[in-house]
C-alpha cells in the first residue's frame, strides 16, 4: 500500500497535498520501473512539476489524486502477465511506461 496523501486548504482554499515528497519517494520504492516521466504522464503534468513537487514537497491536490488513481486501477499494475494481457493493457502500460523505452527494451 502507498502512503496516503494528506491534504490541507492553503490561503486562498485551494486543496494542496502536504506530503507529495512522501509519496513520491514510496511509490518509487515500490515500484523501481516508474520515472518520474511515468509519473507525471500518469497525472497528466510535466515532468518538471513533479520535480517541483519533490523539492517543494507540496502539490495540487486535484494532479495527486489522478497519480493516486493511476495505481488503484488494477490494469496498471504487473498483475497481469504480458502473455495474458489485453491489446488495451498493454497499450496502457506501455503509455504509462513510456513507448520509446519500450520499443528499446530488450525483451
Amino acid at each position: 500500500m502507498i502512503v496516503n496523501p494528506s491534504y490541507e486548504l492553503d490561503r486562498n482554499k485551494k486543496e494542496i497535498c502536504t506530503n507529495i515528497k512522501l509519496v513520491i519517494d514510496d511509490i518509487k520504492i515500490k515500484f523501481p520501473n516508474e520515472t518520474y516521466q511515468s509519473l507525471a504522464n500518469r497525472a497528466f503534468v510535466s515532468i518538471q512539476t513533479i520535480s517541483r513537487w519533490v523539492s517543494v514537497g507540496r502539490a495540487e491536490a486535484n494532479s495527486v489524486r489522478r497519480l493516486m488513481d493511476s495505481f488503484k486501477n488494477e490494469e496498471n499494475f504487473d498483475s497481469v502477465l504480458l502473455k495474458d494481457a489485453s491489446p488495451s493493457q498493454l497499450k496502457r502500460q506501455c503509455e504509462i511506461i513510456g513507448w520509446a523505452r519500450v520499443l528499446s527494451s530488450k525483451l
